[in-house]
Protein backbone atom coordinates (compact mmCIF):
# COMPACT_ATOMS: atom_id res chain seq x y z
CA UNK A 1 0.00 0.00 0.00
CA UNK A 2 1.84 2.81 -1.40
CA UNK A 3 1.25 6.32 -0.83
CA UNK A 4 1.01 9.04 -4.08
CA UNK A 5 1.59 12.87 -3.36
CA UNK A 6 0.11 14.29 -5.98
CA UNK A 7 1.29 17.84 -6.59
CA UNK A 8 2.91 17.67 -2.57
CA UNK A 9 6.49 19.51 -1.97
CA UNK A 10 7.35 20.62 1.37
CA UNK A 11 7.29 24.20 2.31
CA UNK A 12 10.48 25.13 2.86
CA UNK A 13 13.10 27.97 2.25
CA UNK A 14 14.22 27.16 -0.75
CA UNK A 15 10.36 27.00 -2.21
CA UNK A 16 9.60 30.52 -0.36
CA UNK A 17 12.72 32.22 -1.91
CA UNK A 18 12.08 30.74 -5.35
CA UNK A 19 8.43 32.36 -4.91
CA UNK A 20 10.11 35.62 -4.03
CA UNK A 21 12.51 35.96 -6.61
CA UNK A 22 9.68 34.52 -9.10
CA UNK A 23 7.61 37.83 -7.87
CA UNK A 24 10.56 40.14 -7.69
CA UNK A 25 11.27 39.72 -11.54
CA UNK A 26 7.58 40.27 -12.28
CA UNK A 27 8.08 43.29 -10.55
CA UNK A 28 5.44 42.41 -8.01
CA UNK A 29 5.44 43.70 -4.18
CA UNK A 30 6.74 40.74 -2.06
CA UNK A 31 3.96 39.84 0.18
CA UNK A 32 3.23 36.63 2.62
CA UNK A 33 -0.07 35.91 1.30
CA UNK A 34 1.25 36.05 -2.35
CA UNK A 35 3.83 33.33 -1.13
CA UNK A 36 1.32 31.22 -0.08
CA UNK A 37 -0.39 31.55 -3.26
CA UNK A 38 1.38 30.47 -5.11
CA UNK A 39 2.58 27.36 -2.93
CA UNK A 40 -0.88 26.60 -2.44
CA UNK A 41 -0.64 27.22 1.71
CA UNK A 42 -1.47 29.15 4.20
CA UNK A 43 -0.04 32.34 5.36
CA UNK A 44 1.04 30.35 8.69
CA UNK A 45 2.83 28.33 7.17
CA UNK A 46 4.90 31.00 5.57
CA UNK A 47 5.64 32.65 8.45
CA UNK A 48 6.63 29.22 10.44
CA UNK A 49 9.19 28.54 7.58
CA UNK A 50 10.29 32.01 6.87
CA UNK A 51 13.95 32.94 9.00
CA UNK A 52 14.62 36.01 10.12
CA UNK A 53 17.13 36.34 7.25
CA UNK A 54 14.60 35.17 4.54
CA UNK A 55 12.24 38.12 6.01
CA UNK A 56 14.86 40.64 5.71
CA UNK A 57 15.70 39.38 1.94
CA UNK A 58 11.93 39.76 1.26
CA UNK A 59 12.10 43.46 2.47
CA UNK A 60 15.24 44.43 0.57
CA UNK A 61 13.89 42.68 -2.44
CA UNK A 62 10.31 44.78 -2.52
CA UNK A 63 12.96 48.44 -1.54
CA UNK A 64 14.50 47.85 -4.50
CA UNK A 65 11.21 47.35 -7.04
CA UNK A 66 10.25 50.52 -5.20
CA UNK A 67 13.17 52.11 -6.89
CA UNK A 68 12.43 50.67 -10.39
Amino acid sequence: NENYYIGYFEIDEENIYQCMLDLHELGKNITISRIAGLLNCSSRTIHRNMSTELKQEKDLLNIENEKI
